[in-house]
């Protein structure tokens, strides 16, 4: 037996607490060398909580007033531990009041497992909570109407194009890409309704888990409080596993809303973020014609304002900006050798070709043509 294995016996036999190697979507013996068939979790459920932990997730898993902690440690590898009658009584009862310290004594308890397997420090993680629901036998076991990775595909593109228009507060842009999503999950008939007729309320609740962690993450790293995001990842997960879909569509876009009143709101009170978010959207518009007034509206901040703190935060205008990227992407272009100078100039949304020759030089000291030259003649 391995160091690692002897270490995680010994954790079990001090502590009565069940330690479980799920490897492959299967549960595995566990360290003390008892059976695992009190572990009740099917191979679906742990389908969903490997896809989950993943995405770099530690999963609390609630079934009923039972809780089981998932932890990964490698690819295709995770520890399932199953906490002892002290620990169930004591966690269940934070939980129950969504006590932010049992949020943490969990945390805490994964963090020292993982410690005791690999030897090193636990990296960061979010806990997020999973709830095994025993759904009905007719509803797990109709058949999809869909195949689902084609229909998956679709939504994890418009899932990463909502996250990406949350950072720069795109409000336009959220609302047209959640108008595409519309039907994308609904009956040929166009009737919301019969979402939950035509799609298991776990399949659809997997999706939705999977919208907040991205929702959560983007928010993050545009300046969202840490603390902030995981609470709200942690309420509207246990609001989605808690309560039926009744509109899957509806339910979505009131999780996207909140996490954009949550980061405008937090913007509002922040000046320093209004730069990271108007620095986001220029990123993120850079072949549309750009103008203070269209980035100060988009992001919800003053036109006033703007060029100051920009220019405070990255030492630069907002114009300079905006040059200094389009003609980044310009290079990248006139590289392909491919596009005229016209193309290149109407696909940036410069006023004509001259005038895109003029900013060319002036950030780069050297014309288009003689940047290309000097691409393909060496």
């Amino acid at each position: 037996m391995t160091d690692a294995k002897q270490n995680l016996k010994l954790f079990s036999e001090i502590t009565d607490q069940k330690i479980f190697l799920i490897q492959d979507g299967e549960i595995g013996h566990s360290f003390d060398g008892d059976d695992h068939d009190f572990v009740l979790i099917d191979s679906e459920d742990i389908a969903r909580i490997a896809r989950l932990a993943s995405l770099g997730n530690d999963i609390l898993i609630k079934n009923g007033d039972r809780i089981m902690l998932n932890i990964p440690i490698e690819s295709k590898k995770s520890l399932l531990l199953v906490p002892n009658e002290y620990i169930q009584r004591d966690f269940h009862s934070g939980l129950s009041s969504n006590s932010e310290e049992a949020i943490l004594k969990v945390k805490q308890l994964a963090e020292i497992i993982y410690a005791i397997y690999s030897n090193t420090a636990a990296p960061i993680r979010h806990l997020l909570i999973y709830w095994l629901k025993n759904e009905s036998k007719k509803t797990s076991d109709r058949k999809q109407t869909f195949k689902k990775g084609s229909k998956e595909e679709i939504f994890f593109f418009y899932q990463e194009q909502i996250a990406e228009s949350l950072q720069g507060l795109d409000e336009k842009r959220i609302i047209k890409n959640l108008n595409e999503m519309k039907y994308l999950l609904s009956a040929k008939e166009d009737s919301r309704s019969e979402v939950v007729e035509q799609y298991s309320q776990s399949y659809l609740k997997e999706l939705l888990v999977s919208l907040i962690c991205s929702l959560a993450d983007h928010a993050i790293d545009s300046g969202l409080p840490f603390n902030q995001a995981a609470k709200m990842r942690i309420e509207l997960i246990e609001s989605v596993y808690q309560n039926e879909l009744l509109n899957f569509y509806t339910y979505m876009k009131t999780i996207v809303w909140e996490y954009f009143e949550a980061l405008k709101g937090y913007n509002r009170e922040n000046e320093t973020d209004i730069a990271t978010i108007c620095r986001h959207y220029i990123d993120t518009h850079l072949t549309d014609k750009l103008s203070l007034h269209d980035i100060a509206e988009n992001c919800n901040v003053s036109k006033q304002s703007i060029n100051a703190t920009f220019k405070s935060h990255y030492d630069m205008t907002v114009k300079h900006y905006i040059y200094s990227k389009k003609i980044a992407l310009a290079k990248n272009l006139l590289a392909n050798n491919k596009k005229s100078l016209q193309e290149i100039s109407n696909y940036l949304s410069f006023v004509d070709k001259s005038y895109f020759v003029k900013i060319f030089h002036a950030v780069t000291g050297m014309t288009p043509k003689q940047y290309r030259h000097q691409l393909f003649d060496n």
